[in-house]
């Protein structure tokens, strides 16, 4: 009741059930990394410096059909908010011009069974192409399974994967996977980067990742506001709502009349452990996944 703004949830089923509340009581629900596009609609007092998954998954269809050229994809997803935000969108995107999606969903920790397996192993023949679609702790044992079952479809997967400890945790399990996420660089030159990098290692001794650059984000952007418009959550509303380029750690920010972040993605291939911009690697990866979706769907 003492509080203008809340900072959360973490995921888009906490931010979900939190953004009632919000509304009703008139206080600024700030998320970090929720990315449900139900929140887009979930009240005026909403918003997140994360994008919607329903950019980044109709970026991953375009990748798909338009770079990979992949007319069949099998989707495996995870049955919760965050999963199926991309999943949907994905599929609304994808499924035009002739070309199908197969959507297997999943429920937290079946991913990696047997009975999952088999399932997904039997659909997959059908497809050029997987697309994973989860939280990355269910998607590793599935990843592993498919793996090991000698599935050859290239895959795609999602900005979960991106969290530093967990991909290098994940080894060169996840080498060649393809995903999609909000652009960062903890070794940019610029000047807000190059502060909240350094002051980050200096206080954990660990070099941040890009979920740890939107936290500091969305503080930074709220002090920001609250300096200059008020800090009462009416003020604070109207505040963001008038935020154009501000330059944080995660990038430039600005907010669209739903509360949506507006920022840019970047495709990333995992290698060794890390997150690495495909651009860098482009004549590497891309080729061999172009000839083997075109193998499956041409049959040569």
């Amino acid at each position: 009741e003492k509080v203008a703004v809340v900072v959360g949830g973490g995921s888009s089923d906490e931010a979900l059930a939190m953004a009632p509340l919000a509304d009703q009581y008139q206080r600024v629900l700030f998320s970090p990394s929720a990315s449900s596009p139900k929140l887009s609609q979930a009240g005026d007092f909403v918003f997140r410096n994360w994008p919607s998954d329903a950019l980044e998954g109709s970026a991953t269809a375009d990748l798909a059909a338009y770079t990979l050229h992949a007319n069949r994809v099998l989707l495996l997803a995870e049955r919760n908010a965050y999963a199926d935000g991309l999943a949907s969108a994905f599929e609304k995107r994808f499924s035009t011009e002739g070309r199908g999606v197969d959507r297997l969903d999943f429920n937290a920790g079946e991913a990696g069974s047997k009975p999952f397996l088999k399932s997904a192993l039997e659909r997959s023949r059908g497809a050029q192409l997987l697309y994973l679609v989860g939280y990355g702790p269910d998607l590793l044992p599935l990843i592993a399974g498919l793996k090991k079952e000698g599935v050859d479809r290239p895959m795609l997967s999602v900005s979960a994967l991106a969290e530093r400890h967990f991909m290098a945790k994940a080894g060169r399990l996840l080498d060649g996977v393809v995903f999609l996420g909000p652009t960062y660089d903890p070794d940019s030159s610029s000047p807000a980067v190059q502060v909240f990098a350094s002051s980050y290692e200096r206080r954990y001794d660990d070099v941040p990742d890009i979920y740890a650059a939107h936290a500091y984000d969305a503080v930074m952007v709220l002090v920001s506001v609250m300096a200059r418009d008020g800090l009462s959550a009416q003020d604070v509303r109207k505040g963001l709502l008038s935020v154009k380029d501000f330059q944080g750690a995660s990038g430039s920010m600005s907010f669209d009349a739903r509360g949506d972040v507006i920022q840019t993605y970047e495709a990333c291939v995992a290698e060794g452990g890390r997150a690495v911009p495909l651009k860098s690697v482009l004549d590497q990866v891309l080729p061999p996944m172009q000839r083997r979706v075109d193998e499956l769907r041409f049959g040569r």
